[in-house]
């Protein structure tokens, strides 16, 4: 499957023709996802927690997946993150799947399992690259892949992150975004497409043959 949006429509919650799921309006116990002007947007009050705004799309794929989406970043106030959904489910009381997220900033980068029930995740233990984490700005493309239990989190195409997780082996792409303390209207996505038709480079054993003048 494939899908690809830039949120021409305005939106709460986000729905575009049935295509969406929402945190708060199927799962209840998080945030839904608004788009307006061209951008999605979270709806967290700004006080922290871990409602985080999250919409993941309807339908059936693949569990080899890609999604990306372009940051609209106004210098957020607080602590703000723009996140990717992969393999997730999100039903009355239950948001589960995997979260690939970056805060704005560059202070803090990370994938995350959620596990479910309200509350209830795992922080993975990633490989950095590059420094594992890079201060966002409008246009820099987020993008993240799954294939198998491997995960690979890009910004502009540049490698920041991979981990290992079997524990999910079905779900949809998605977004989602993290508010302490900034205003909604000060980060998003300007556009957003995932496709379950990945080739990932996944981690290779890479042999070297010599030729015997070569020893």
């Amino acid at each position: 499957m494939n899908y690809s949006t830039s949120f021409a429509a305005t939106e709460n919650p986000i729905n575009e023709s049935g295509n969406w799921l929402n945190g708060l309006a199927d799962g209840d116990d998080w945030a839904d996802v608004r788009t307006t002007s061209g951008r999605a947007i979270g709806t967290q009050d700004g006080t922290g927690g871990f409602d985080d705004s999250t919409a993941i799309l309807t339908g059936t794929w693949g569990a080899d997946q890609e999604a990306q989406g372009a940051a609209y970043i106004n210098n957020p106030a607080g602590f703000a993150e723009v996140e990717i959904r992969l393999r997730s489910v999100i039903s009355a009381g239950v948001n589960r799947g995997y979260e690939i997220l970056f805060a704005w900033d560059g202070a803090y980068a990370n994938i995350v399992r959620w596990n479910g029930p309200f509350g209830d995740f795992t922080v993975l233990n990633v490989t950095e690259f590059n420094g594992g984490a890079v201060a966002l700005t409008t246009g820099d493309i987020v993008k993240a892949t799954i294939v198998g239990g491997f995960m690979s989190a890009y910004v502009n195409d540049v490698l920041y992150m991979t981990v290992t997780d079997t524990t999910w082996s079905n779900g949809t792409p998605g977004i989602g975004f993290y508010n302490d303390g900034s205003s909604n209207d000060d980060f998003g996505f300007t556009d957003f497409s995932a496709t379950d038709g990945v080739i990932e480079d996944a981690p290779e054993t890479i042999w070297v043959v010599r030729s015997p003048a070569g020893w």
